[in-house]
């Protein structure tokens, strides 16, 4: 069985508020920085799909950040089959 996770970034005012929508995740160790969340996501051992919408407004006001943010979840994938990420605007 598959779990899906919705991750809103509307709530996302500052660059770390990235991290706290991470925390519905089971993890052991809940991300604070890129490199952590690419750990996080390649121990991932369940299937699990990621939809993140409304990111719009994070995505303007940090877009370096957010398209390092995008090719880390590209990476990601192609090293977990077992994670499907979704961006939904």
């Amino acid at each position: 069985m598959m779990n899906t996770y919705y991750l809103d970034l509307t709530s996302c005012k500052e660059k770390q508020d990235l991290y706290k929508l991470f925390e519905a995740l089971p993890a052991e160790v809940h991300p604070d920085n890129l490199d952590a969340l690419y750990d996080m996501f390649t121990s991932i051992t369940q299937e699990t799909k990621l939809i993140i919408n409304n990111y719009e407004g994070y995505q303007a006001c940090y877009p370096e950040y957010f398209n390092a943010f995008i090719e880390l979840c590209k990476d990601a994938q192609n090293n977990n089959n077992l994670l499907d990420i979704h961006f939904l605007q």
